[in-house]
């Protein structure tokens, strides 16, 4: 855990390959699909506050339910994606605690579950 990061982590369920990255990163569809501006995808969890968007959806790429965080201003950072979930009862649960954890957390980074670690970019 690096020193700025928050002491809560979330988990993995999948990972993706790198023509599935690839292609969600080209296109621009994963943000547009995230922050609800792709029609269907209005079942978006979304709190703000203090600089700070903690967003929960059903990706449309994997088809599970990930939430993810970002902090804007001078000392924020981009989108990481910290947890997954099975459903949609569960993400609306941790949505909530991600929420909490991160309005006690303000200036720390929560930490990444790295759904391409190990992300080969040859394959």
């Amino acid at each position: 855990m690096e020193k700025n990061e928050i002491d809560m982590k979330g988990k993995k369920i999948s990972g993706f390959g790198a023509g599935e990255l690839i292609g969600s990163v080209l296109s621009g569809i994963q943000t547009k699909a995230m922050n609800g501006e792709i029609e269907g995808r209005d079942d978006v969890l979304r709190d703000e506050f203090n600089d700070i968007i903690v967003d929960t959806v059903c990706a449309f790429d994997t088809h599970i339910w990930e939430t993810r965080i970002k902090k804007e201003g001078d000392s924020g950072y981009t989108w990481v994606i910290v947890s997954q979930y099975k459903d949609r009862d569960e993400a609306v649960i941790k949505h909530k605690k991600w929420v909490e954890h991160m309005k006690k957390s303000l200036d720390k980074k929560p930490r990444d579950i790295n759904l391409c670690d190990g992300l080969d970019v040859n394959e």
